[in-house]
């Protein structure tokens, strides 16, 4: 938002001096007559006239008239106007400002804005982290409300079809009726319907915890109906930039196995064909490289999709792009920072694997106590799958804070985000 206030007190300074000088040049053909009245009265103006055909003559003094004109014309506010500016935008001791400084008996000491959750500043990681954290602390309502109840309903497909898939396998193996082992099977493809579902849940959550994270940076506090009604307009851009995103990664991920698959069959049927012990050992070999080779393609690809993709939710929501623009924002963003966001993405991959698993741990050792009294195999694996849904309840906010903070770290190092955000968080 410098920007925009940074024109107009920049481009009217050019055009106002040049044409407060054409008016003093365009005046420049009327100024000899000036001279001709002074010249007749000149025997009664001696002591003022030499003052007089100075200014007269100051057409050709030209170094001292365009100051003149410059002051008058432009209010008196051409050298403070865009000081005004820079002190709203970096040196008010204001929250309107983001950098503050003192003056102490060494120097300059300077201290930084912090009206929310982060400081306005490029952030560190433990700032990053901290930030998340306190993101979920300081509205812990919007923040695990909407979590809880989107996953509540993920949990709830995900146990129906774990239950009738489990239920039906388990009554084919018994009995070995070939229509239960069919309806099996085709329940276990409600894995993939839970897959997408919670896919999409995911991007639901972070695209609407975008929006509380923002506020409490700004150092406000939304409520669930309010972080809604803002969020409600931008829910079908997010889900498309979220399928759009996906079938680049589905795109991406076939193109790496038909790479990998064609050599590896070659390589399989050239081994079983062998006739002699080395030659399908070789064989072998390079069968098990290839696949090495394909799984580490993999992880590129993903790791690079991902990085380039992060911000695209938080365009959407906070910068009100559509899904394309969104993921160009998105990739344009994470230009010259790749190891930096790739590093603090697999950081918080870790903590929040961590909270999983100590949750888990807890949600498995109940599960255990009570598979004793459990009649149904079925209701247990329900109950598992629903408990899991919930237990990422707990993780998907922070993670969706951390990519938010993240988003707003880029901006601050690229685009000098920190200024406005000072601004906008003293209008509140």
């Amino acid at each position: 938002m410098s920007d925009p206030q940074g024109v107009p007190t920049n481009d009217p300074w050019a055009p106002q001096s040049s044409s407060s000088q054409n008016p003093s040049q365009g005046s420049v053909p009327s100024t000899p007559q000036v001279p001709q009245t002074p010249q007749a009265h000149q025997p009664w103006g001696a002591p003022e006239q030499p003052a007089q055909p100075q200014q007269a003559q100051q057409p050709w003094g030209v170094p001292e008239q365009p100051a003149q004109p410059q002051q008058a014309q432009q209010p008196w506010g051409a050298p403070e106007q865009p000081a005004q500016p820079q002190q709203q935008w970096g040196a008010a001791p204001q929250p309107d400002a983001a950098w503050q400084g003192t003056q102490t008996q060494g120097g300059t000491a300077w201290t930084v804005a912090q009206p929310g959750i982060i400081p306005l500043r490029p952030l560190t990681v433990g700032e990053l982290f901290n930030g998340a954290f306190q993101a979920v602390r300081v509205n812990p309502q919007t923040m695990f409300g909407f979590a809880f109840a989107i996953m509540a309903v993920v949990g709830l497909v995900q146990a129906f079809f774990a239950s009738s898939s489990t239920s039906s396998l388990t009554r084919a193996l018994s009995s070995g009726d070939a229509n239960d082992l069919v309806y099996s099977l085709g329940s276990s493809m409600g894995s993939f319907v839970t897959s997408g579902l919670t896919l999409l849940a995911t991007a639901f959550l972070s695209g609407m915890l975008a929006l509380t994270v923002w506020d409490a940076v700004l150092g406000r506090k939304s409520s669930p109906a309010d972080a809604w009604h803002r969020f409600s307009p931008r829910f079908v851009p997010v889900l498309l930039a979220t399928l759009l995103i996906g079938i680049i990664e589905f795109v991406a991920i076939v193109v790496v196995l038909l790479v990998f698959m064609i050599p590896f069959i070659l390589v399989v049927v050239n081994a079983a064909s062998a006739r002699s012990y080395d030659s399908a050992s070789a064989g072998i070999g390079g069968a098990f490289a290839i696949i090495f080779l394909m799984i580490v393609a993999l992880i590129v690809i993903a790791c690079f999709l991902t990085v380039k993709f992060a911000f695209t939710s938080s365009a959407v929501v906070l910068e009100g792009l559509g899904p394309v623009d969104a993921m160009k924002r998105s990739w344009s963003l994470s230009k010259g920072s790749f190891w930096r966001i790739l590093g603090r993405i697999w950081l918080i991959g870790i903590v929040t694997g961590l909270i999983s698993a100590v949750l888990g741990g807890i949600v498995g050792a109940i599960l255990g106590v009570g598979a004793a009294a459990a009649d149904s195999v079925g209701l247990l694996v329900a109950f598992s799958a629903f408990l899991s849904a919930l237990l990422s309840a707990v993780v998907i906010p922070v993670q969706s804070s951390f990519y938010t903070l993240m988003y707003l770290d880029e901006r601050m190092r690229k685009e000098n985000l920190a200024p406005m955000i000072a601004q906008e968080a003293s209008r509140a």
